[in-house]
């Protein structure tokens, strides 16, 4: 578990901010499309999984998502398998992960789930988001919306 200076445990609300502070400080000309991206990102997680985590390590990962996802043509399905075995130990990164961007897909994430257990992994953490973006004429995002579905 990641603590504070003093010991404790960061809230989830005060740890998101500190993602959010942190964004502005890594690209500043983005810090509000960042933010927008990784409040929502890790919107619906559990306070006890973020808090095992540290700022930088969820930044990276929803940072390194955003990226990915950046580009994509409207009906494209995108997935990518991250390898990050060699990673400090401790310092929240996954060990390994995949990575999906796609229109909403029902069981999409329940299916994804069975096939990794059927072949033996162990799913530690589930980051699953519906985003809606907004993006220019090259398909890129240039802001992420408020989902109201």
């Amino acid at each position: 578990m990641v603590t504070s200076d003093a010991g404790e445990a960061p809230q989830a609300p005060d740890l998101l901010a500190e993602v959010c502070a942190r964004a502005s400080a890594v690209n500043p000309a983005e810090s509000e499309l960042i933010c927008g991206f990784v409040s929502r990102y890790y919107g619906l997680s559990a306070p006890d999984s973020l808090r095992q985590r540290s700022a930088d390590a969820l930044l990276a990962t929803g940072l390194g998502h955003l990226e990915f996802a950046r580009v994509r043509a409207p009906r494209q399905s995108l997935l990518r398998w991250l390898d990050n075995s060699n990673a400090a130990a401790g310092d929240g990164l996954p060990s390994h992960a995949i990575e999906t961007v796609v229109d909403d897909r029902p069981f999409l994430v329940d299916t994804l789930i069975r096939a990794l257990r059927a072949a033996g992994a162990t799913v530690d953490w589930i980051v699953h988001h519906v985003i809606s973006v907004v993006s220019d004429a090259e398909d890129r995002f240039i802001f992420v919306a408020d989902c109201t579905a």
